[in-house]
C-alpha cells in the first residue's frame, strides 16, 4: 500500500492501489465466469507452480492471459490484495463490488505461488497472513486508474 500511495504521489493525475479481493477474482475467472483456472482450465497453460516451475519466481508474461490480458493470475507469486481476511467474506460481503472489512488483523493473500500445490491456485482459493509477512513466494500486483 505505501508504494502504491508513494506511486500515486509521485505520478500527478494517476491512481495506483491493491486490487480488492472481489476485482483480483473477476479477472482471474476471465470476467466473473465460473473458472477454475480462467483461460480454458488448465494450469500449465496459465501459471507456475510446484509441478511446471523452475524453483523460483519466473518473468511475468511466461504464459497465456486470460480474456482480460492480465497474465500469471494463478501461481508464480502469492498477491496480497486490498482487503483484510475474514474467513466469511463471501456470507457478508455487499453482492456487488465489496470491499472486505474495514479492519481486521489478517491481509488477504490469492492466487497461489510457484511453489504451491495445484489446489492453492484455484481461483477460489483465499489465504492469509500479517502485513508484516515477507516471503519469496509472495508479491502484489497494482491496478491502476487516471484521475483521483
Amino acid at each position: 500500500r505505501a508504494f502504491a500511495d508513494w506511486l500515486s504521489r509521485n505520478n500527478p493525475g494517476k491512481r495506483f492501489r491493491l486490487a480488492t479481493e472481489a476485482e483480483w477474482e473477476y479477472a482471474a475467472r476471465d470476467r466473473g465466469l465460473v473458472k477454475t483456472f480462467g483461460v480454458g482450465g488448465s494450469l500449465d497453460q496459465v501459471g507456475w507452480y510446484v509441478k511446471n516451475s523452475p524453483r523460483r519466481t519466473s518473468p511475468v508474461g511466461g504464459k497465456q492471459s486470460g480474456e482480460l490480458g492480465i497474465a500469471d493470475l494463478h501461481g508464480n507469486v502469492w498477491e496480497w490484495v486490498g482487503d483484510y481476511y475474514d474467513w466469511r467474506y463471501y456470507g457478508r460481503s455487499a453482492r456487488e463490488n465489496p470491499t472486505g472489512p474495514a479492519q481486521g488483523l489478517f491481509r488477504t493473500m490469492r492466487g497461489g505461488g510457484w511453489n504451491s500445490f495445484a489446489w492453492n491456485c484455484r481461483a477460489a482459493k483465499r489465504d492469509r497472513a500479517l502485513a508484516s509477512h515477507r516471503d519469496t513466494n509472495l508479491g502484489f500486483r497494482l491496478v491502476y486508474t487516471e484521475g483521483k
